[in-house]
């Protein structure tokens, strides 16, 4: 795992090597698994069943309404109208799809064999969850680990101090902002800052992180099954071949 806490930026290096030793031991399943993935483990039960898609494969407005009902998703007047409307269902149908879990037959979504081994299995649900957090090896990927790797040790963190402590490191790995006109301009904070509220809200309805304050000083933190997997997430990525960036 030696070689995970190395590359371009010492900054970086300095930030995931206290995490070593705690990667080494052997991960359990934290106590509450089973509440924090409970939204999942049902949207997954569901797909055993079959759940209604629309003409566009999106899941049916029927299955949104009683989604959005059932885990108090919805607290706008009137009720949603698409999976659109409703991030943390958006967030479960995408992750499940990206892990293999569902697969669409006609009009509806069904689980797959790994789902059902999922919904046998606690601890093979928290792992493919956690498994799931830091996936690739994306620009999303690498915010997303630097995030975690500073939650963990630091604990609750306003946003503002996460993006500033990691955007220098990204730059100095070599992410750019992806711009075609100009593919190697250095990444900037707004960058970022967009990539942690897509990780937000991926956390959010896995009961992994919570937010505090408001739009104005707003921090982060890990619940306790959000570190478990969080450490288990980045376990997976310190053993994973590597990947330079340029």
């Amino acid at each position: 795992m030696a070689w995970w806490v190395r590359g371009r930026s010492n900054a970086r290096g300095a930030l995931l090597e206290p995490l070593l030793p705690r990667l080494d031991a052997n991960s359990e399943v934290p106590d509450g698994v089973g509440d924090a993935l409970a939204p999942f483990a049902w949207f997954l039960t569901r797909a055993e069943e079959g759940i209604p898609l629309t003409e566009k494969h999106n899941l049916g407005r029927d299955f949104v309404r009683k989604a959005a009902g059932r885990w108090n998703w919805w607290e706008l007047p009137g009720q949603p109208m698409r999976e659109d409307d409703v991030v943390e269902l958006w967030v479960l149908h995408e992750f499940a799809i990206a892990r293999k879990l569902v697969r669409r037959r006609g009009r509806k979504l069904l689980a797959t064999p790994a789902a059902r081994r999922c919904l046998k299995d606690a601890e093979e649900l928290w792992r493919t969850v956690a498994g799931g957090l830091v996936a690739g090896g994306g620009f999303f990927d690498a915010v997303a680990e630097l995030t975690l790797a500073v939650l963990i040790l630091k604990g609750e963190t306003t946003t503002d101090d996460i993006v500033t402590t990691i955007t220098a490191m990204l730059a100095e790995e070599g992410w750019g902002t992806g711009n075609q006109m100009d593919p190697r301009a250095s990444v900037d904070e707004r960058d970022v800052d967009m990539v942690m509220w897509e990780l937000r809200h991926l956390a959010k309805p896995f009961g992994l992180m919570v937010e505090k304050g408001d739009w104005s000083a707003r921090s982060l933190a890990l619940t306790e099954v959000g570190a478990a997997a969080a450490l288990e997430a980045l376990r997976a990525r310190a053993a994973a071949p590597r990947n330079d960036v340029y």
